[in-house]
């Protein structure tokens, strides 16, 4: 059950145009409210959040050189130079 600070955080973030989402108390499965509709308030039987922002993957390149095993860390988006004696793999962070 959501406390009085919750309810008037989800209830403002709503005012605000932010996205809701809702469940029912002690079920993890979360619902968007649609844009633009009223949700009609619930807290005895409803737990409601603001919708978490999606969080982007970050990429790495990792630079290993094949005679000596060192290696090096690079991020996605730069230029990555490899010498001859390298070889580069990408890593994706994995999001669950």
């Amino acid at each position: 059950m959501m406390d009085h600070e919750a309810m008037i955080e989800v209830i403002q973030a709503h005012k605000d145009g932010k996205q809701i989402q809702f469940t029912e108390t002690g079920d993890e499965r979360w619902t968007d409210y649609a844009l633009g509709c009223d949700p009609t308030w619930n807290f005895g039987a409803y737990d409601y959040r603001i919708k978490p922002e999606k969080k982007k993957p970050q990429e790495v390149w990792v630079i290993t050189n094949t005679k000596t095993g060192a290696f090096r860390v690079a991020p996605r988006g730069g230029a990555v130079y490899v010498l001859t004696e390298e070889k580069a793999k990408l890593f994706r962070e994995v999001l669950e």
